[in-house]
């Protein structure tokens, strides 16, 4: 049966975002410009002024290629703007060298720089990409949205809550629409939400509690997290521990790291200072008993302790205090820390604690003690069974001083 005129009509208005692409693109482009201008007169970030602009039709972009190409020409620059220094051992302060980026990140796939920030050298690099290239930017994007900053994740996941919920409430209202939403993050501390309008509560907790008696939306959210947490679609063996005790770690990432140090610090020195109970005595009031993590003088109370740190990463350098004495390993990625303090959390960045978490993880960060010669007891770097720091008081007097 040959198409009639009415039908002929629907197919034109259903297909007009086809035949009018051009149009669709110039226009989104002319918004895209105008709201980058925007931006640069108020100075903001783009991303700032997009969303107060687009408010009114909120949604999350698609991800492609050339957005991902950007994101990764910024990170990198960043990365080699702020390569770590490698401190070289015996050498006065000012010796340091550098660790370029190519030591730290060797991935022969991923494309060079372009050779300036302008959007033309940019397009230039990104019209150049080999195949191989774009498979390892795509790797690096997936891998990248693992580990992001914990601040970028909380603030992506709170946008992601609110409009959400702006999304279910318009279903209900406008549509009659029912719909609950479960928002979970793999990364610690992020706690779960539910989205949902109080039609939907009243709804879900009756389908929950017909499942099982007592059943309700904070129990899912609870159980849907602590599998988003143990990757079980990465990882199906992790399944087995959905049947463990729940324990729910509100701290903020860099106190979470921080009693992990502590732990690991720990578990080695107590042990060491098993026959001074003087000593022992100072270490358990300053650490809580190895459950505090003390910063001013740490390493040198651990010095005094007989033992020292090995395994610090030198991306993890910015933690420590000035006074610190370290050593640099012989392949330049860490170092031997003898004395000194460390940063007090507040101070702690993204990428140290990454590198930080890191070591601890593959257990390249540990204290030991300190090795001494069978003749006279000395310890490696000469003290005969003396602190590096001579001064008792400053170290111990205040334990519970930050």
């Amino acid at each position: 049966m040959p198409p009639t005129d009415q039908t002929r009509q629907k197919k034109i208005v259903s297909h007009w975002h086809t035949r009018y692409r051009r149009d669709i693109y110039t226009l989104q482009a002319q918004h895209a410009r105008n709201v980058k201008a925007l931006s640069v007169k108020a100075k903001v970030d783009v991303a700032t002024a997009r969303r107060l602009i687009d408010q009114r039709t909120k949604h999350f972009r698609n991800p492609n290629l050339w957005n991902i190409f950007q994101e990764w020409v910024k990170w990198k620059r960043n990365r080699v703007n702020a390569e770590p220094v490698e401190v070289v051992a015996g050498e006065p302060s000012g010796s340091e060298v550098r660790v370029t980026e190519t030591e730290t990140q060797p991935d022969v796939d991923l494309p060079a720089l372009p050779s300036s920030t302008s959007r033309s050298d940019l397009y230039a690099a990104y019209e150049a990409l080999t195949s191989a290239n774009k498979k390892a930017i795509k790797g690096w994007a997936k891998e990248r949205v693992g580990n992001k900053p914990a601040l970028d994740n909380q603030k992506e996941f709170n946008l992601a809550c609110r409009d959400l919920l702006s999304r279910i409430t318009n279903l209900q209202l406008r549509f009659g629409i029912s719909a609950v939403a479960i928002l979970a993050h793999p990364g610690e501390g992020i706690i779960p939400q539910i989205a949902f309008t109080d039609q939907t509560n009243v709804a879900l907790g009756s389908a929950l509690n017909s499942i099982k008696k007592g059943t309700t939306g904070d129990h899912l959210t609870t159980m849907f997290d602590r599998a988003v947490k143990l990757r079980v679609w990465e990882r199906p063996e992790n399944e087995a521990d959905m049947d463990k005790p729940i324990v729910v770690s509100t701290l903020p990432p860099a106190q979470q790291l921080a009693k992990a140090l502590i732990k690991r610090i720990h578990d080695t020195v107590g042990p060491a200072l098993a026959n001074d109970e003087a000593a022992t005595t100072v270490w358990e009031k300053a650490t809580k008993g190895g459950t505090r993590l003390r910063y001013k003088g740490l390493f040198s109370m651990i010095a005094e302790a007989r033992c020292m740190i090995q395994g610090w990463p030198i991306e993890a350098a910015a933690l420590l205090k000035h006074d610190t004495t370290k050593e640099a390993s012989t392949d330049g990625k860490a170092m031997t820390i003898w004395s000194g303090s460390l940063s007090n959390t507040a101070t702690w960045k993204e990428g140290a604690m990454d590198a930080l978490r890191m070591a601890l993880e593959s257990d390249a960060l540990r204290a030991t003690v300190t090795p001494t010669t069978a003749a006279t007891g000395q310890t490696q770097d000469g003290a005969a069974g003396q602190s590096q720091n001579d001064d008792d008081e400053d170290d111990f007097g205040d334990a519970d001083a930050d």
